[in-house]
């Protein structure tokens, strides 16, 4: 009897070992985390200095800028315009956070 459960954890062991899957590759930082983070700091001072009323559209539009980019690369498979405008929504999403 105790072999047969031997026999047994071995082979769910075996089974357990062929489904294993490497871990997937590591993400990359994005290219909106450093631009986010400095105009996390700075965006109040620029909000102060051009006002709220100016400053509210113009960190809006960026979230609208990086949804157009991904409608774009649907039609070019270009990759550099996501990029850019990741790095543009950092700015944006940075100073709409500092208010």
């Amino acid at each position: 009897m105790a072999e047969d459960y031997e026999r047994s954890c071995r082979k769910a062991s075996r089974a357990a070992a062929d489904r294993w899957t490497p871990p997937p590759p590591t993400i990359p930082t994005p290219p909106s985390t450093p631009p986010l983070a400095v105009f996390c700091v700075v965006g109040g001072g620029l909000c102060n200095v051009a006002g709220t009323r100016l400053m509210l559209p113009v960190r809006c539009i960026t979230y609208a800028l990086y949804a157009w980019s991904f409608l774009y690369y649907n039609h070019s498979r270009d990759k550099t315009v996501i990029v850019v405008a990741d790095g543009i929504l950092g700015v944006g999403g940075g100073m709409l956070r500092s208010v």
